[in-house]
């Protein structure tokens, strides 16, 4: 750690409202400061982690989930910053309750067509006014949470999210097949100016 503290650009209003709309994310983090760029391709998680301007629990989400999402990014044929960055908005860095008791790190809720465990607890819909308790999925390990991640973006309504280039895109395309709710282009923003600071794109 270094001496003197480092100064963190703050998220903005639709990214602050995005982390405290999840479930259980009262003790969220909600600064997450820059990071000079890196080579972007094969990813060096480690030293991806290393870097200095980067919170513990930033680091920490970096190696549990980057090499995860380096290997979906490939097969789906996506920009591995869009999913580190949709994930880690998603989920407040791994902090969020779903995320850490449960290896769920994009709020997938639980359709009558899933067959694993399920977890209720209320959240935020659409209106932002009221919990509602919904089931989500609960899987056994991050990896479990990525393959299933993989074969939810699969699916024809997200067809257009697949050989996107950069994480603006890839994120616009999976809110036009209705992955969340949020304004779709706020939400490709978010998406991007994350990956931006992590130096993923």
């Amino acid at each position: 750690m270094p001496d003197d503290p480092i100064a963190a650009i703050p998220l903005t209003k639709e990214e602050t409202a995005r982390i405290e709309a999840l479930p259980e994310t009262d003790e969220l983090r909600t600064e997450i400061p820059p990071v000079s760029p890196t080579q972007v391709g094969k990813q060096n998680w480690m030293e991806l982690a290393s870097n200095q301007n980067l919170l513990p629990e930033q680091r920490s989400f970096l190696l549990n989930v980057g090499p995860l999402a380096e290997r979906v990014a490939n097969e789906l044929n996506v920009p591995v910053g869009g999913i580190v960055a949709q994930l880690a908005l998603e989920s407040g860095w791994g902090k969020s309750h779903l995320a850490r008791k449960y290896n769920n790190y994009g709020g997938v809720k639980a359709t009558n067509s899933w067959t694993g465990q399920v977890v209720e607890m209320p959240t935020y819909e659409k209106d932002r006014t009221q919990k509602i308790p919904q089931k989500f999925r609960v899987y056994p390990t991050v990896a479990d949470y990525m393959n299933d991640y993989a074969s939810v973006i699969k699916k024809d309504r997200y067809k257009a999210a697949r050989g996107t280039n950069d994480s603006y895109n890839f994120a616009f395309e999976l809110g036009k097949g209705g992955y969340h709710q949020d304004d779709k282009m706020s939400y490709a923003e978010k998406v991007k100016s994350i990956a931006q600071r992590l130096g993923l794109e």
